[in-house]
C-alpha cells in the first residue's frame, strides 16, 4: 500500500502553481484557481514570518488560523473528483466549495466567539452550545477527510480506530476497555481543547515548522543546492565512486535545511543519479544511494525533519537537546551509507572522476561562500541558546539577502512568490498529518488508553527490554507501510514510548527510537517511498531500488538498539566514556557494512563475511567482550585481506 502522503509531496513538487500564472501559454480557465491557490499559500507562508518576527503569538488563534486555512488550501489542491487542482471543473467542486465555505464560516462565527469567550469556558462558568458542538464535529470531519486525501486511507483508519475505541471503550477487549466517551465530550476535546486537533503536533508545526520550510526553500530558490552538490563533488569526486559519494553528501547537507526524504530526491537526485548511472553504478543502486541518503535528511541536523520538532514539544525540552542528541546517531547513518558505495565502487572496479571534470573546492567556495552564512548563522544561533524561531527568520531573511551576491541567483519578486507560494504549499500535508495526529494523542490521554497499553506491553514483554524494543521497531514498520513518518512517530509516542521510560530506558532515547525507526520506515520494503521517488528518476524497477535500500541501510536498523542500551551515542554522559563509545560504534557500522558488500582490500570470502558482521556487532554493542570479539575477529580479517591483496598484488607483478 502507498504511502500517500509522499505521493502527495510528489505532487505538490509538480504542481507549477505561479508558473502557471506568469506562463502566458496557460489556459485562462487556469488563472482564478492559480491565482487563489498562489495567494493562500503564500499567506500560510507570510502568516509564519509573522508569527516568527514576534516570537510566538497566542496559541489557540494562531493554530486554528492556519489549520483552517490549510483545510481551505487543501480542499482546493486535494479536490473530489479531479486527478489534480488544474483538471477542468466540474460538479463536485460545488461540494469542494461548500467545505471551504463551511471551514470560513467556523473560523469566523466559531473560533472568533471561542477566543472571546475562552476564558470562561475554561473555568465553567458557560456552556458550549449544541450548534457549536454541531459545527466542531463537522470540523473534526472534514480534517479527517483532507486527511483522506492528501496523507491516504491508513492514516485515516488509524485515526478512526482511536475515535470508534473511545466512543465505544466499554465494548472494547478487557484488557483496554473503559468508559464511552459521549460525542459532545469527544467533540470537546478535539475542537474546544487546545489538546485535540489544535495540540502539540500542530503547535510545532505553525511555530517551527513552516518557518524553516521556507527557509529551505529560500536557500533552494537562491541556489543552495547547486552549490552543496558542488561542494560534495569536489570532495570526493576524484575518490572511488566518486559520484555516489558526493550524493551521500550532498544529500546529508541538503538535509541539514531541508529535512524532506522526497524534497532531497528530487532536489539532488535530478543530478547525482544520472551521474553514478553515467561512471558505472546501475541505476537501481544509484536511486538506492540516493533514497538512503535524502531519507537521512530528517534525522541530521540542525534542521531535522518536521516531527523532530514534535518530538521536543512532547518531550517538553528545546529543539536544541533533540538535534545533539540526533547528531550521532545520523552520522552513522551517512557513514553506512558512505562505506556502503565504497564498498560497492572497489566491486565494480569503478575509479573516480577525471581531474577535468571535478569542480576545485576553492573556486566553488568562491563562488558561493555566502550561502554558508545563513546556515552558519542558524548553527551558532542554536548553540548560544537563542529563540529557535527569531534564528529561523532572521536566517530566512539572510539567506533572502545572499541571494543577491550574483546576479543569477537573485530571488526577484516572481522568484519570492515562488518561495512563498511552494513553502505554504508543501506546509499543508504535514499540517493535514499533525492534525489528525492530534485526534490520537487526545484520544489516548484523555481516555486512559495509554496506561492500559503500558500495563499490557509490560506484561507481555515481562518487563524485558530486549523483547519490548522489537517489537515497538516491527509495529513502526508496519505502520510506516502507509502513515507518515509524523503519524508513525505520533502514535509510538502516545502509546509505546511511556512503557519503554518505565522499562528503564533513558526518555531521549525511547522517544528517539520512535523517531528513528519512523523515519527509516520511508526505505523500508515492500512500501518505501523514497525508493519509489528515487526510481523513477534512475529508470529502475521500484522494488528493486526499495531492496537495494534496505541492503545499503541495513546496519542502520541496529543503531536504534544501540543506543536504547547505550545512551552515551545521544552524547548523554561523560565525554570519554562518549568519545570510547562513539568510536566504537563507527568501527562496529564499519566491519557491518563491509560485511554486506563483500568487498574489503579484496573481494571477502564466505567466513570473513560471517566474521566481520559479528566484529560489527561485538562493536556496536559497547561492551568489553564486544569489542574483545569485534577486535579478534575485524583485526584478523584485516590481516587476511592485507596478506591476500599482497599475494595479488605479487602474482599480477610476475605475470607482468
Amino acid at each position: 500500500m502507498a504511502n500517500t502522503s509522499e505521493l502527495s509531496e510528489v505532487r505538490l513538487e509538480q504542481s507549477g502553481v505561479v508558473d502557471t500564472l506568469v506562463d502566458r501559454t496557460s489556459a485562462r480557465r487556469l488563472l482564478p484557481m492559480a491565482f487563489v491557490i498562489a495567494l493562500l499559500s503564500a499567506l500560510i507562508s507570510l502568516f509564519a514570518l509573522f508569527n516568527a518576527s514576534v516570537g510566538a503569538t497566542e496559541s489557540y488563534q494562531t493554530r486554528t488560523f492556519v489549520v483552517s486555512l490549510t483545510l481551505v488550501v487543501g480542499f482546493l489542491i486535494f479536490p473530489t473528483g479531479r486527478k489534480t487542482w488544474h483538471g477542468r471543473l466540474n460538479a463536485w467542486f460545488l461540494l469542494d466549495l461548500a467545505i471551504i465555505l463551511f471551514v470560513i464560516g467556523t473560523q469566523v462565527f466559531v473560533f472568533y466567539e471561542m477566543a472571546r469567550t475562552r476564558g470562561t469556558l475554561i473555568a465553567g462558568l458557560s456552556e458550549i452550545a449544541d450548534w457549536q458542538i454541531a459545527m466542531g464535529a463537522t470540523y473534526v470531519v472534514i480534517v479527517m477527510e483532507l486527511t483522506r486525501r492528501c496523507a491516504g486511507i491508513p492514516m485515516l483508519l488509524i485515526a478512526v480506530v482511536f475515535l470508534l475505541y473511545v466512543l465505544f471503550a466499554e465494548y472494547a477487549p478487557a484488557a483496554i476497555a473503559g468508559p464511552n466517551t459521549s460525542p459532545a465530550v469527544l467533540t470537546r476535546n478535539l475542537f474546544f481543547n487546545i489538546d485535540g486537533i489544535f495540540g502539540v503536533p500542530v503547535g510545532a508545526m505553525v511555530d517551527y515548522v513552516i518557518i524553516f520550510i521556507l527557509f529551505g526553500q529560500m536557500l533552494a530558490a537562491a541556489g543552495a543546492g547547486e552549490f552543496f552538490t558542488e561542494v560534495a563533488m569536489a570532495l570526493t569526486g576524484r575518490q572511488i565512486g566518486g559520484p555516489a559519494k558526493a550524493s551521500v553528501i550532498s544529500s546529508s547537507l541538503m538535509g541539514t535545511i531541508s529535512g524532506s526524504a522526497i524534497g532531497n530526491v528530487v532536489t539532488t537526485g535530478s543530478v547525482t543519479i544520472p551521474l553514478m548511472s553515467r561512471f558505472g553504478y546501475k541505476p537501481h543502486f544509484a536511486g538506492a544511494v540516493e533514497a538512503v541518503s535524502s531519507t537521512g535528511g530528517q534525522i541530521m541536523p540542525p534542521v531535522m525533519g518536521a516531527v523532530a520538532f514534535i518530538m521536543a514539544q512532547l518531550m517538553g525540552v528545546p529543539y536544541l537537546e533533540v538535534a545533539v542528541a540526533a547528531a550521532v546517531p545520523a552520522a552513522l547513518y551517512y557513514w553506512a551509507a558512505f562505506w556502503a558505495v565504497h564498498w560497492e565502487a572497489r566491486r565494480l572496479g569503478l575509479t573516480g572522476m577525471a581531474p577535468d571534470m571535478v569542480p576545485r573546492l576553492a573556486a566553488v567556495m568562491r563562488r558561493g561562500w555566502y550561502f554558508l552564512v545563513p546556515v552558519v548563522f542558524l548553527i551558532v544561533m542554536l548553540a548560544v541558546g537563542g529563540s529557535i524561531i527569531q534564528a529561523a527568520f532572521f536566517s530566512t531573511l539572510i539567506a533572502f539577502a545572499a541571494s543577491f551576491v550574483r546576479k543569477e541567483h537573485r530571488v526577484t519578486p516572481i522568484r519570492l512568490l515562488k518561495v512563498l507560494e511552494a513553502a505554504g504549499r508543501h506546509s499543508i500535508v504535514i499540517i493535514v498529518v499533525a492534525a489528525a495526529a492530534g485526534i490520537i494523542i487526545s484520544v489516548v490521554t484523555s481516555s486512559g488508553l495509554s496506561w492500559r497499553m503500558l500495563a499490557i506491553l509490560v506484561e507481555f514483554s515481562e518487563n524485558r527490554l530486549w523483547l519490548a524494543l522489537p517489537l515497538a521497531a516491527i509495529i513502526a514498520l508496519i505502520l510506516g507501510m502507509g502513515v507518515s513518518t509524523t503519524g508513525v512517530y505520533v502514535t509510538l509516542a502516545a502509546i509505546l514510548v511511556p512503557a519503554l521510560v518505565q522499562m528503564g530506558l533513558e526518555p531521549m532515547a525511547a522517544h528517539m527510537f520512535a523517531l528513528y525507526y519512523a523515519v527509516i520506515g520511508l526505505i523500508t520494503p515492500p512500501v518505501a517511498m523514497a525508493a519509489f521517488a528515487a526510481a523513477g528518476i534512475a529508470g529502475s524497477p521500484p522494488m528493486k531500488v526499495a531492496m537495494t535500500t534496505f541492503r545499503i541501510a541495513l546496519p542502520i536498523y541496529f543503531v536504534p538498539f544501540i543506543f536504547a542500551y547505550d545512551p552515551v551515542l545521544l552524547l548523554i554522559g561523560e565525554w570519554p566514556e562518549i568519545l570510547l563509545h562513539v568510536c566504537t560504534a563507527f568501527i562496529g557500522v564499519w566491519f557491518f557494512s563491509t560485511a554486506l558488500w563483500g568487498h574489503m582490500f579484496v573481494r571477502t570470502t564466505r567466513l570473513e563475511q560471517v566474521a566481520l558482521l559479528a566484529a560489527g556487532i561485538g562493536f556496536l554493542i559497547t561492551s568489553e567482550i564486544g569489542a574483545a570479539i569485534g577486535i579478534l575477529l575485524g583485526g584478523g580479517v584485516v590481516l587476511l585481506q592485507l596478506q591476500r591483496r599482497k599475494s595479488l598484488r605479487a602474482a599480477a607483478g610476475e605475470a607482468g
